[in-house]
Formats: structure tokens, C-alpha cells, sequence
């Protein structure tokens, strides 16, 4: 029966067949849909993009995202976002650009996207194989899964960064034979290089120039780039850039920004952080592929001399160089090296057992880190519902335990050199974190969104009222913007007195700081209100534990 399995599965050495492509699509997409429409807006980048994004919605205005200083940015994450609700929209609902899923299904088509040219590059380098083994642990970390709900622009980059390393893998491996490359891969990589610049700027380029020069420090002569024709493809890279430079070239003064808009986008933090910092991070961000990506580590190392494991080194080295250099460290800054680091934990699986034993030193070290970093990850589904709610929830317990029992069988089989056969118990072990994760942690706990919360409280308007505005003073998350009505108002606690006497429809949602200036400007102006909920939670963005309490016209 394996046998027909197989025969299905890798009928081409060094091509990934439909029916391995079918089943790497379908399982991925599994693994990306829990949570992605039941989740909240995140705060603060996918909040911020989304609001940007759904200003061109509201307006029709496609160089108006509401933020003054995003017209020099790439506006390509805001246009496709903006095209999909647009395309729901007249579909289905007209409100759709309420709906924060809409916002994050570019990322989730992009992410699976992204599986299949690992998948496919995989092949190419080292056989159909390997590189199914190389998507299945792409798709099974954290990292993917959570870019794939996340509505920015790092998911929709990868695609354009993975199709221009394919077409370098084809080029670089055929550039001591007679073929020559096709017109198809040519277009196609200046067109993702166009795209890339689009969607992220220069990022692409840490990749795209990088690895060249990378190989050229390896003493590897760069003359097969010629294959690509740059005299050509420059222009048609222009060419597809040519909508965002005119867009940045537009008057300022003809686009209408919000203050508030504005003023969210200007406290964005610099997410400071030491070198080494990408390093650590990509032991819980990889995780579980981190495992035989730091196994094979050495070996790769050791095998630097074999080109297509060199192409890989230099395909993630500068990645990860340049974001340890730079001072603005995010975990999904070392997305475009994590399909690198895949193969190369693939190509390891598949080699020969003798070739790749790790040193006995080296093993011990990464199964004691390792097993401990399961063990936390692990074991978040069961305690962090204790510590935020004061409760237990079953299936987060069952799905995080299932993922530890994985992750130890897979140490277990690495003991006993049986490489070939972990890739099930590894894989699945990240499904099953996933889902108790995203499946049913984050959405039984409203704690960590009080966005979501607060927005609940104002679907039952007071009285007589059709609608209940709000003004919320010492919070302002871009969430709660995007959660509540476009008349919600922003500022101290004496302005919402203000406000609430003079609209008795108003609600008033006041941190805890904002009360006592909230309550003297009542008492001279003679306001009456009443208190009519309280809203409890974690402002993850802050780091902080956030009390809101809700005002209310009343005796």
C-alpha cells in the first residue's frame, strides 16, 4: 500500500506531482483557517494596516489610507486588502469591511502560496521528497501560522520572495548545461522582484541581492546571473512598480487624513532589541522544525562545498545578518530565510544516516533546549487560561498535551537515528499546538482582547436611543478603532464629561487614570451619569493589565 502511496504521490524525481501539491494545499489550509475570521483585530501593526486599508474601502480613494506619512511606504498590502473586501463586498455583504478576516485572507492565500514554492524548490534541489518534508515543516511552525493570520504584509511578501529564489535555484543549476533559461522564468522574476518592492519596499532585496553576494563570499562566480538579462528585466520591474511611485508623487494636500488615524500610526514603537535576539527567537518562532533545522546545523555547515546546500546558506545567512545588524527586531523579520532553513532540515532528513549524525555533544544540547521549549509552549494552553481567566479549558489542555506526546516521540526517534520517520510525529505535534492555540485558547479568552469586549457593550443603546457613540479616553488601540462605529471619539477624561452631557446616547469608556479628572469636571458642569459595566483585561500591545469602566447618562 506505501508503495502505491508513493508511486501517487512522487511520480516525478525532481518535480512535485498534483496529487503531493493537492494534499500539501489542503492540509495547510486546515492548519491556516482556525481563528482567522474569529480572532480580533491584533493590535498594533495588523490593527493599523487593516484601518488603512479599509479607508480606501469607505472612501473609494485609493491614495487616501487615511495615514499622511504611508505615501512614501508601499501601498501594496493596502490595495490588495482593499480589493478583496471590495470584491466580498459586492458579492455578498456590504459590510464586509467590518469583518477583520476579510483583511487577512491575502495573507492566508499568500502563506499557502508560499508552502507549494517550498515545496517546489525543494524538489528541484533535492528531490519531490525532500521537498514535500520541506513544506510540511514550513507550514507546521508557529511562525507561518501566525503570519497566515495576520492581515500585513509580511505573508503576501513571501510568495514574491520564494518565486525569485526558485527561478535563481533554476538558473544557478543550469548554468553549466546547455539550457538556457525560458522567457517565462525570466518575466517572472523581475515581476515578483516588481511585486516584492510594492508590497514591502526593499526588504526583498536583502534576499534577492543578497544571496548573489553571499555565493560570491564563497568564492562562487556570479556569471550565470547574466542569465537573467537585468537590461530587460529592470524596466519591467519599473514598469510594475510605476502605480506606487505615482501614488507617492501625488499632492499631499489632496488626500484627507483622520487625526486620530494619523496619530496612531505615529506612536508605533521601535521594538528595540540586542543582536542575537533573531537567533533566539527562531527557536520558539520555527518551532517544532526547529528541532532538525539546529540538528542539521553542522552538517550543512560541514557540506558547504555541495552547491545546492550552499545556495541555501546563502539564501538565509544574509537574512538573518542584516535584521541582527539593524536596531527594529520583529520575529517575522527572518520569514524569508524560514523556507531555507526547511530545506535544509529536509535535505538532512533525507540524507544517508551515517553522513549526517550530529556530534553526541551538540545532539544533547538541542533535545535538552528543545524539550524544554516544548515543554512552555506546551504547556500554555493549560496555564495561561489560569492566570488570565481563572479557568480550565479542556481542549486546550487535550491538543497542547498531544503536542508535548508528539514532540517527545519525535525526540525519541532522532535517538534512534530513525530521521526518516519523524516528520509525521513532528508535524503533527504542530497541528495539534496550533489548534489548541488558535482553535480554542485565543478565542475562549476575552481577556486579551478588551477591544472586542468594549465594542459588545455598546450593541444595546440606552433608552430610547437607535445607537450609542462612544467616547473612550486612556484607551485607544488601533483595534478599537477598527471595532467601533466612525464616529468614536478619542481623548481625557474632562472631555468626555463634556461630551456625555451634551449627548445622552453617549457611552464613556474610562481607564482607570482618567476617572478622577472625568468625575471633577461632572461635578462642575453638573453632569449626571451612571456606571454600567466594567470591561477587564490584558493590553498585550502595552504589556499591561487594562480596567475600563463604562458611563452611561443616568440618576
Amino acid at each position: 500500500m506505501f508503495s502505491v502511496i508513493e508511486k501517487i504521490l512522487f511520480p516525478h524525481e525532481k518535480r512535485l506531482s498534483l496529487a503531493a501539491a493537492g494534499v500539501l494545499l489542503l492540509a495547510s489550509f486546515c492548519l491556516f483557517l482556525p481563528g482567522l475570521f474569529s480572532l480580533p483585530p491584533i493590535d498594533r501593526d495588523e490593527a493599523r494596516v487593516a484601518l488603512a486599508s479599509r479607508q480606501i474601502v469607505d472612501t473609494g480613494n485609493w491614495a487616501d489610507t487615511g495615514f499622511p506619512d504611508t505615501r512614501t511606504k508601499p501601498a501594496g498590502i493596502y490595495w490588495l486588502q482593499a480589493g478583496t473586501v471590495k470584491l466580498v463586498q459586492a458579492l455578498s455583504t456590504e459590510h464586509a469591511s467590518e469583518i477583520i478576516g476579510l483583511y487577512r485572507l491575502p495573507s492566508l492565500l499568500a502563506t499557502l502560496l508560499s508552502v507549494l514554492l517550498t515545496g517546489v524548490i525543494g524538489a528541484r534541489l533535492f528531490g519531490a521528497r525532500a521537498g514535500l518534508i520541506a513544506a510540511v515543516l514550513f507550514s507546521a511552525t508557529l511562525l507561518a501560522n501566525v503570519q497566515a493570520r495576520l492581515a500585513i504584509a509580511d505573508a503576501a511578501l513571501l510568495p514574491c520572495v520564494l518565486t525569485c529564489v526558485m527561478v535563481l535555484a533554476k538558473t544557478y543549476s543550469r548554468q553549466n548545461s546547455a539550457r538556457t533559461l525560458k522567457r517565462k522564468d525570466f518575466l517572472l522574476f523581475w515581476l515578483a522582484l516588481g511585486l516584492g518592492l510594492v508590497l514591502k519596499g526593499p526588504a526583498i532585496l536583502v534576499v534577492v541581492i543578497g544571496l548573489p553576494l553571499a555565493m560570491r563570499v564563497m568564492g562562487e562566480p556570479l556569471g550565470w546571473l547574466r542569465a537573467l538579462r537585468p537590461v530587460l528585466g529592470i524596466p519591467l520591474t519599473l514598469l510594475v512598480m510605476l502605480p506606487w511611485i505615482l501614488h507617492a508623487a501625488l499632492p499631499l494636500h489632496d488626500i484627507p487624513a483622520h487625526d486620530l488615524l494619523v496619530r496612531l500610526w505615529q506612536e508605533k514603537k521601535s521594538h528595540w532589541a540586542p543582536p542575537g535576539v533573531h537567533t533566539l527567537l527562531s527557536w520558539g518562532a520555527l518551532w517544532p522544525a526547529s528541532l532538525v533545522i539546529w540538528l542539521a546545523l553542522p552538517w550543512l555547515w560541514r557540506m558547504r562545498a555541495e552547491p545546492t546546500l550552499r545556495f541555501l546558506i546563502a539564501w538565509a545567512l544574509p537574512v538573518y545578518l542584516l535584521f541582527e545588524i539593524l536596531p527594529v527586531k520583529l520575529p517575522q523579520d527572518v520569514l524569508p530565510a524560514a523556507p531555507a532553513l526547511a530545506l535544509a532540515a529536509a535535505a538532512w532528513l533525507s540524507c544517508r544516516e551515517h553522513e549526517g549524525r550530529p556530534h553526541p555533544l551538540w545532539q544533547a544540547v538541542v533535545f535538552i533546549l528543545w524539550t524544554a521549549l516544548s515543554l512552555v509552549l506546551c504547556l500554555v494552553p493549560a496555564v495561561m487560561p489560569v492566570f488570565v481567566e481563572s479557568q480550565i479549558f479542556f481542549f486546550p489542555i487535550f491538543f497542547g498535551g498531544l503536542a508535548l506526546g508528539l514532540a517527545l516521540a519525535t525526540i525519541q526517534l532522532l535517538r534512534r537515528d530513525q530521521r526518516r520517520l519523524v516528520i509525521l510525529p513532528l508535524g503533527l505535534s504542530g497541528a495539534a499546538l496550533i489548534f489548541a492555540l488558535f482553535g480554542f485558547l485565543f478565542i475562549d479568552m476575552p481577556s486579551l482582547f478588551p477591544s472586542a469586549r468594549l465594542a459588545e457593550k455598546l450593541a444595546e443603546p440606552p433608552g430610547d436611543c437607535s445607537t450609542t457613540p462612544l467616547f473612550a479616553a486612556g484607551f485607544a488601540e488601533p483595534s478599537l478603532v477598527f471595532l467601533t462605529p466612525p464616529d468614536t471619539k478619542f481623548g481625557r477624561g474632562d472631555d468626555a464629561a463634556l461630551a456625555l452631557t451634551a449627548d445622552p446616547c453617549l457611552t464613556v469608556a474610562l481607564d482607570e487614570k482618567q476617572i478622577p479628572s472625568f468625575k471633577e469636571t461632572l461635578e462642575r458642569v453638573g453632569g449626571h451619569v451612571q456606571k454600567f459595566a466594567e470591561v477587564k483585561g490584558f493590553n498585550y500591545a502595552r504589556g499591561a493589565p487594562v480596567v475600563l469602566t463604562l458611563y452611561r447618562s443616568g440618576p
